[in-house]
């Protein structure tokens, strides 16, 4: 018995979705986000999720400085990483519904 045509082209759409999905998944696991603070002494490093991975000293002068700026340097460093991380984030989401709207024209014309 052949599978309804419908039910087939659906059931390929949603592979094809799956693929996409499982690739966007593998890759954002693998990106890793740094920056540093507006004066250089401090970097960042977040990963996709933006969960804090890394932070350095680039200046050991800033240890000289108070807890108050020390504190307010590596904030700026970790949230630039985020913001790094967000923006690319979201051209990773644009581009994968670009891609899923691909496949499921693609789906389509067959």
């Amino acid at each position: 018995m052949l599978p309804d045509p419908e039910v087939a082209r659906v059931v390929a759409q949603l592979r094809a979705v799956r693929s996409l999905l499982e690739r966007a998944s593998e890759q954002s696991g693998k990106y890793l986000f740094v920056a540093t603070d507006s004066a250089g002494t401090v970097e960042a490093s977040v990963n996709a999720q933006r969960r804090l991975v890394d932070l350095r000293i680039l200046d050991d002068r800033i240890m000289n400085l108070g807890a108050h700026d020390v504190t307010e340097r590596i904030n700026e460093a970790m949230w630039a990483a985020s913001d790094f991380a967000a923006v690319s984030a979201d051209q990773d989401l644009s581009e994968l519904e670009q891609q899923i709207a691909a496949a499921l024209t693609e789906s389509d014309e067959t």
